[in-house]
């Protein structure tokens, strides 16, 4: 039964896998369930039956992008560091999972950059809401504790580091940066402090 199992759980890795690289180049028209079929080698009944139809499939990896390493950001934004430790623990997860999945990656910055109409559109959308205003309260809560000074634009501040994320996350996912991530976080969050601070 745990052999089964396995075989289930690798064969759903595979078609996620696949779906979100194709997804990432064509978007959610220019993918057909056929094409997903041919790249995986799994036959489309299957893809049916983990996903039901090619709107299941794009919400598991919707789900998987949330999802992926949330309760960590939670953990960071609630613990007591200091703002600086909290950002490049922040940087590095994102990293970390940009790295580990970079399919996945891709696919969210194309779904984020994108302006074609998608599904859960609204959802994703209140998402990045949800983690920009959670971004922007870190910065308010640097400025009241002297770790940035108070000519800080919280909004301007949070858009900066929301980009050098996008930026970065993009490069990994696409092989193209080659520092390592733990030199990567550190140097980038310095250099946005002395930034802000000057």
């Amino acid at each position: 039964m745990a052999e089964i199992a396995n075989s289930s759980r690798e064969t759903k890795a595979q078609i996620i896998r696949i779906a979100a690289h194709l997804f990432a180049l064509k978007g959610y028209d220019g993918v057909s369930m056929r094409e997903i079929s041919e790249k995986t080698g799994v036959t489309k009944p299957t893809i049916y039956y983990y996903f039901g139809n090619k709107e299941g499939l794009y919400r598991a990896l919707i789900d998987l992008g949330l999802k992926n390493g949330d309760v960590e950001l939670e953990e960071i934004f609630a613990s007591d560091l200091p703002l600086k430790e909290k950002l490049k623990k922040i940087l590095f997860s994102r990293f970390q999972l940009a790295k580990l999945y970079p399919d996945v990656s891709r696919f969210f910055i194309r779904r984020l950059t994108a302006w074609e109409p998608l599904p859960f559109q609204e959802e994703i959308d209140d998402y990045q809401r949800h983690n920009r205003l959670r971004t922007e309260t870190l910065i308010r809560q640097g400025i009241e504790s002297g770790e940035l000074g108070p000519q800080v634009n919280p909004v301007l501040a949070t858009d900066i580091f929301a980009g050098i994320l996008m930026h970065f996350i993009r490069r990994l996912a696409n092989g193209e940066e080659k520092h390592p991530i733990e030199w990567l976080t550190h140097e980038l969050v310095e250099l946005y402090f002395r930034g802000l601070n000057e």
